[in-house]
């Protein structure tokens, strides 16, 4: 006997193993791979939420930080304007932020004065398309973090929405067909 002739043989033998409506459904996929397919889609829909906001922001791309935590567009300022930029030490910086327009920083820093005495300086700065637009005392930058708390409000709340609707949709294609 020829073996292309089992071949029909094979298939019917197959589909009579698995019926559809005499055994229960499955779901084989594992947890991690169904929350690592949430989060792709709560990333990819987040973008979507966020698209139209971002197509009118004048602020520009997020500036690009070092392995100390400081923006290296704000790095790079500090130490052009420097008195002496050998003898700089940088102590402590916050979190790039974005209020309405612009990124945020603020920049805590040892250097020496005109006079060349060590002195601790904390300034904020405001990045706009990868330019330095603002070197500020830091008692001025209240009204900055006002304005990025609101605004890392709404991301939030754009987060969370794509988060849920992510979930929903991707649990609903592992659901019994």
């Amino acid at each position: 006997m020829k073996p292309i002739y089992l071949l029909p043989v094979l298939l019917l033998a197959g589909c009579a193993k698995h019926n559809a409506s005499t055994q229960p459904y499955v779901d084989t996929t594992p947890q991690s791979d169904i929350e690592s397919l949430i989060d792709a889609e709560a990333n990819r829909l987040y973008a979507v939420f966020r698209a139209p906001k971002e197509a009118k922001a004048s602020w520009g791309p997020k500036p690009k930080v070092g392995p100390d935590g400081i923006a290296i567009v704000i790095k790079d300022y500090i130490l052009r304007n420097a008195n002496d930029p050998t003898d700089l030490e940088f102590l402590d910086c916050t979190p790039l932020r974005r209020p309405r327009a612009g990124w945020m920083q603020m920049v805590k820093l040892r250097a020496r004065n005109g006079l060349g005495a060590k002195m601790v300086y904390e300034r904020g700065y405001v990045v706009l398309n990868e330019k330095i637009i603002g070197d500020f005392p830091e008692e001025q930058f209240s009204g900055y973090i006002e304005m990025a708390d609101k605004v890392e409000a709404e991301d939030k709340a754009d987060w969370d929405l794509a988060l849920q609707t992510a979930t929903v949709t991707v649990k609903a294609k592992f659901k019994k067909p």
